[in-house]
């Protein structure tokens, strides 16, 4: 009889036990689960982060073009200037030449210029703001007004 005591008492600590060991694998569940969501959070803010990154670089290699237009174009240099652009390698397909310009174009177009394989140097011909914006003094009365 004695022992059938010490056997239930022996029985009920071990479930009390289980029972212990059950809410604490549910909280390391939690706690996983947590630190599982948290990582794919960071994942995606990450790859978000990235996409922006590359976008702007874009951006910016299209704005220095800009840039470098409106400076033959207000500067001008009465000749020709080199301007370095980054653009993928293209291979011809076809018999009409393109310049390397219409390539650039239709690499931005198609999404291809982000990554480029080979610096090219296209020739752009520029002129003098002052031969292609006519301002001769006496000439355009309507424009003093502005002044």
């Amino acid at each position: 009889v004695q022992s059938i005591g010490k056997t239930t008492d022996l029985v009920g600590e071990i479930a009390a036990a289980s029972s212990e060991q059950a809410q604490g694998i549910d909280q390391v569940n939690t706690a996983v689960a947590q630190m599982d969501k948290v990582t794919q959070q960071n994942a995606a803010s990450a790859e978000e982060s990235a996409s922006a990154s590359e976008e702007l670089s874009a951006q910016s290699e299209q704005m220095n073009l800009i840039v470098q237009d409106l400076v033959n174009l207000v500067g001008g240099n009465n000749g020709k200037q080199t301007i370095k652009n980054s653009v993928p390698k293209i291979e011809r397909s076809h018999t009409q030449k393109l310049t390397n310009f219409d390539h650039t174009i239709h690499h931005i177009a198609a999404g291809t210029a982000k990554k480029a394989e080979k610096k090219i140097a296209f020739t752009a011909k520029t002129k003098a703001a002052k031969s292609v914006i006519p301002l001769e003094e006496g000439k355009n009365d309507a424009l003093k007004e502005f002044n």
